[in-house]
């Protein structure tokens, strides 16, 4: 199990991320039928038809849940110099900014379901057997694929023996195999850092280690990655909390900030 920081705030943003995508996906689902009035307005111009009814419904559908979920997520925009503690070794879990991916994929998810117009000026389902059998396995195939993705998530993993970065897939890179020296510690608003990984023949190949999904400060990371390349003694402490805070004290030091190391 993992041991999260003190008053981490990761469940209660995971838990109102679902909470908006569940609305933003029951929002999408009754757009049909809430706005289905506006369908009998075919003398209006394309481009006011449009905007009321397409643009309108949109704004009315996203704008609560992704606004709501601004406001709830951006007082922990700034990730943390830490880590969670697991079997595994330290990991920077998934950003709240993924969030957005979960309330986005609910909206597209609510808008799988077809509707038709109703004889009185409605809409309802289309019942046509064969569009409900493709609209209930394509519902169920990209519900089932967005949860895998979403629970699964992004994150990097630090053991003793080597650095893991997950995203679609994972890629582990060993100490030994990266560069003394880096990686350098991101500019602002840079949202990857560059490893330098040795190759088999000599030589080494750069690869982006990206920092957007990961809920970690890139400083803190950068200077981490670096420590462990060039100090193998350490490595095996991976994964505990006195090393978490000897790592934590080494970076509040002068002599140690990341950009004097």
């Amino acid at each position: 199990m993992a041991t999260v920081c003190a008053m981490s705030p990761l469940p209660r943003l995971r838990a109102a991320a679902l909470g908006f995508a569940l609305l933003a996906l029951a929002l999408r689902l009754l757009m049909p039928f809430w706005w289905g009035w506006f369908d009998h307005a075919d003398d209006l111009p394309f481009v006011v038809y449009f905007l009321v009814d397409f643009v309108a419904p949109l704004l009315l559908a996203t704008l609560p849940t992704f606004g709501g979920y601004r406001l709830v997520q951006r007082r922990h925009a700034r990730p943390p110099a830490d880590f969670e503690i697991t079997p595994a070794g330290f990991v920077a879990p998934s950003s709240p900014e993924i969030g957005y991916q979960w309330i986005l994929w609910g909206f597209l998810v609510g808008g799988l379901p077809v509707t038709e117009r109703s004889p009185d000026g409605g809409r309802h389902l289309a019942m046509d057997p064969f569009m409900l059998v493709t609209t209930g396995i394509m519902f169920i195939s990209c519900a089932a694929a967005v949860t895998w993705w979403l629970l699964r998530g992004p994150r990097i993993v630090l053991t003793p023996e080597h650095l893991a970065v997950r995203v679609w897939r994972t890629r582990r890179f060993a100490w030994d195999s990266l560069a003394p020296g880096g990686p350098v510690p991101p500019a602002p608003r840079q949202h990857q850092l560059a490893l330098l990984v040795s190759r088999p023949g000599g030589g080494h190949d750069q690869r982006s280690l990206p920092l957007r999904w990961a809920y970690v400060d890139g400083t803190f990371l950068a200077w981490v990655i670096r420590h462990y390349a060039e100090h193998p003694e350490h490595r095996t402490a991976i994964g505990t909390a006195a090393e978490l805070r000897r790592l934590r004290a080494a970076l509040g030091h002068p002599d140690h900030a990341p950009a004097a190391v």
